[in-house]
């Protein structure tokens, strides 16, 4: 049976959540722009008040997962999640193309607030990755990251943590086909040295969305992140679909870096994500 955290515990918890405030943007709502807004999404990495947390809840807890400065208990990592990405980082992300009038405000209505987050978070209307020009533009400024063989030869290193890595997982397009059906039922596993964390399922697709974050901690840069695509198969061994791996040495601290990332070992197959390291200080 797990114990009650002590007052100190409660202390550094509360003096973290306060810190939270102090991200760029963090001290109005994400999405309406309220004055101190007590709410987060833990997930996305962004600060709302009391009304769009609840236009938050409405969503698949997938998408978001809020939690009160207040009256939650967090975990380090959600805390670190929320102080490396903040409400300017994410809406360059989230808003990345929005028209004029399209934000809502404090005077919105309840239906016109939900239906706004659904357009930003479900739909990704206005994302940094619903443009498809981004795929191959020969002339963007951006340094594009470069991707290492997945055979990539352990690195030892000491487990002292460099940073955090975001990695919002979008989709996969023109996955390999392995069931008799013709389809997939696709999930990725990333794995950044000794952790490993797997994406949920998508069933009966070549092209799924899966639109999850996924939060890893980064011992050393050195150390290059792998995916591997893989079909899940209940009576049998899943089947492969395919692998990458990204050196981490490219990104730039605190750049969303939108990737298109071609499968290897296969004929066909990309996978659609955004990432975003963050350095933590020591």
């Amino acid at each position: 049976m797990s114990s009650a955290a002590s007052p100190s515990q409660i202390q550094s918890q509360q003096a973290k959540l306060r810190r939270l405030v102090n991200c760029p943007g963090n001290d109005i709502c994400a999405e309406c722009g309220a004055p101190s807004p007590k709410w987060a999404s833990c997930n996305l990495g962004v600060l709302v008040c009391l009304r769009c947390a609840g236009a938050h809840r409405s969503l698949s807890t997938q998408i978001s997962m809020i939690r009160s400065l207040t009256l939650d208990r967090w975990t380090d990592e959600q805390i670190e999640t929320v102080l490396s990405i903040g409400n300017d980082k994410a809406n360059e992300i989230w808003e990345h193309s929005i028209p004029p009038g399209a934000k809502i405000s404090m005077q919105s209505t309840p239906e016109e607030t939900i239906a706004f987050v659904r357009r930003k978070y479900v739909d990704r209307e206005w994302s940094i990755h619903s443009d498809n020009s981004d795929r191959n533009n020969a002339n963007s400024t951006t340094p594009v990251p470069t991707f290492v063989p997945s055979t990539t030869q352990h690195i030892m290193v000491n487990q002292v943590q460099a940073g955090l890595l975001t990695i919002q997982l979008i989709e996969g397009v023109d996955l390999t086909p392995s069931d008799p059906n013709g389809l997939s039922d696709p999930y990725v596993i990333f794995t950044l040295g000794t952790e490993h964390n797997r994406s949920r399922t998508v069933q009966k697709s070549l092209s799924p969305r899966w639109d999850e974050t996924i939060n890893m901690r980064v011992p050393s840069r050195d150390l290059p992140l792998k995916m591997r695509c893989m079909d899940y198969d209940r009576t049998s061994r899943d089947d492969f679909l395919g692998e990458a791996a990204l050196d981490l040495r490219t990104l730039q601290d605190g750049v969303p870096q939108n990737l298109w990332v071609a499968l290897g070992r296969v004929d066909r197959g990309q996978l659609h994500m955004v990432l975003i390291y963050t350095a933590l200080s020591e």
